[in-house]
């Protein structure tokens, strides 16, 4: 009867004994998952990082290649409201030539009219 009872206790402690490590096992399983879900997640942020900083460059470059058309544009309006200017007051010029002209053919005309008279 000792022996038996010392048997079950000792069948007891085994099955104790393995219902603990089959517990380890899992927890070692689950411990691995862990670590690899944490470099998983930190490859993830590096990559999130990485394509932030490459988006903040590419505004950047947008940025600066807006302002630089910008000034071109700005130049180009500059230069053709100068032009535009330039155009108006020859019109003018023209104009007051075209004048002059006439008003001298008619003077002239009426010098040689009476000249004649």
């Amino acid at each position: 009867a000792k022996q038996r009872k010392e048997t079950a206790k000792q069948d007891r402690v085994e099955e104790m004994a393995a219902k603990l490590k089959a517990k380890d096992a899992i927890i070692s399983q689950m411990q691995e998952e862990h670590a690899q879900f944490k470099a998983a997640k930190a490859a993830e942020e590096k990559r999130f990082h990485e394509l932030r900083q490459g988006l903040e460059r590419d505004k950047e470059s947008l940025k600066h290649s807006l302002e630089e058309e910008r000034s071109r544009f700005h130049a180009e309006a500059t230069k053709i409201g100068g032009m535009q200017e330039f155009h108006a007051q020859t019109q003018r010029e023209l104009e007051r030539a075209k004048e002059e002209t006439e008003s001298a053919i008619n003077y002239s005309k009426m010098k040689e009219e009476s000249l004649h008279t």
